[in-house]
């Protein structure tokens, strides 16, 4: 059993990093189409070379609802492994062109994902307290 001070700390990761894709995303969401274009051409590295915009748009909408659901702690694990992956598309993307430092950005999200997928999302989220609701019934 995790301690209480364990599950606060989650709980206070959760919303920080939560926090951090929501603004991200929603930065991202509303930069119109030269932004979604921008972002949408990371997927290059998949060897998807069009409908850069589209992509754009859902990497910007998975990031906020990422954010969302990470700092209410729903579905954890499944969002932190797509966040994962948008962030090392990010890394590669970002790889070719400048140096470790600017990198810090998609590195430490990467590994706060990493983290969180294995740690879970703690006694204080939705998801504990859905599944304790289902032990109930």
């Amino acid at each position: 059993m995790s301690s209480f001070l364990d599950n606060v700390g989650l709980l206070l990761a959760r919303i920080g990093i939560g926090v951090l894709f929501l603004t991200r995303g929603l930065l991202n969401l509303f930069g119109g189409s030269v932004r979604w274009i921008q972002i949408g051409s990371r997927m290059e590295y998949l060897n998807i070379h069009s409908a850069f915009p589209l992509w754009g748009i859902l990497a910007a909408f998975l990031v906020t609802c990422g954010g969302i659901l990470i700092m209410i702690g729903l579905r954890l694990r499944p969002v932190a492994v797509i966040l994962a992956f948008l962030s090392f598309l990010a890394l590669a993307s970002q790889a070719q062109n400048i140096g470790i430092v600017d990198l810090a950005q998609s590195l430490s999200a990467l590994l706060i994902l990493a983290g969180l997928f294995c740690t879970g999302a703690g006694s204080f989220s939705l998801d504990a307290y859905l599944t304790d609701q289902n032990k109930q019934d």
